[in-house]
């Protein structure tokens, strides 16, 4: 039930509206103060939130003395709001990039946690449209070898530095680094650095046991010295692996 309830209020709806909403499912048609007994939702707050759930097209009133409420069908609800949240997309589309500066940000974020930061090179690769520069181990490659794979057979320029002699099939333009024991000294542990289009850079920790840090962003000057770093390293490697 609390899952449900979160899941409604990700698509719009208050805590009060969701309890209401599924307490009318559980019973229906019932009065607000029977909604109120099922829901927990104080009567005090049932009925201005029966008005805003009826207003939306959840909730109908049937009969006069008393009145009673029953719920729009979970299957109608849910179409509904799905072409609601379609529309919105659509026009927020259009509308705001007319309000933007046309400038990228170059913040920098913190991504805290080996997933997250994973999660966050994936979508990187996913996104890639022209050129992809990666450094990064052998022990975490495969965790995005399928997107990495993909924006090969798309058409995307790739250049990944691998730290260790592991080969990795099926890959463009892949270089093997063997110091890897030596580098791990000197950086404390696992990393990675990955700039996309020469736009954005991920650069940080790789560590499952403890929560490693990393940072994305746009910045200029950290993207010139990330690729710098993955150039400089390529070079240095000594080993180099065509496609195969």
């Amino acid at each position: 039930m609390e899952e449900i309830l979160k899941e409604m209020q990700k698509i719009g709806f208050t805590s009060y509206e969701a309890k209401i909403y599924l307490a009318l499912l559980h019973r229906n048609p019932a009065t607000g103060y029977e909604i109120s007994k099922i829901s927990g939702v104080p009567q005090a707050k049932v009925y201005e939130n029966i008005l805003r759930l009826g207003n939306r097209g959840a909730v109908l009133n049937v009969g006069n003395d008393p009145v009673k409420y029953v719920p729009l069908p979970p299957e109608k609800l849910l179409k509904k709001a799905d072409a609601e949240f379609e529309k919105s997309i659509n026009v927020l589309k259009s509308k705001l990039p007319a309000l933007g500066t046309g400038q990228e940000p170059d913040y920098v974020w913190n991504i805290r946690g080996y997933f997250s930061t994973m999660e966050k090179a994936s979508q990187m690769i996913k996104e890639a449209e022209n050129e992809i520069n990666l450094a990064i181990w052998g022990e975490d490659v495969m965790y995005l070898y399928n997107e990495l794979a993909e924006a090969v057979s798309r058409g995307v320029q790739t250049s990944i530095l691998i730290y260790g002699s592991k080969s990795i099939m099926g890959l463009e333009n892949v270089h093997y680094y063997a110091g890897e024991r030596k580098l791990m000294k000197e950086a404390g542990g696992r990393c990675i650095t990955l700039v996309a289009d020469g736009r954005e850079v991920l650069t940080g920790q790789l560590e499952e046991e403890k929560e490693g840090i990393s940072i994305w962003t746009s910045n200029p000057a950290i993207l010139y010295a990330s690729s710098r770093y993955i150039e400089l390293e390529i070079l240095m490697s000594g080993k180099t692996c065509a496609a195969r």
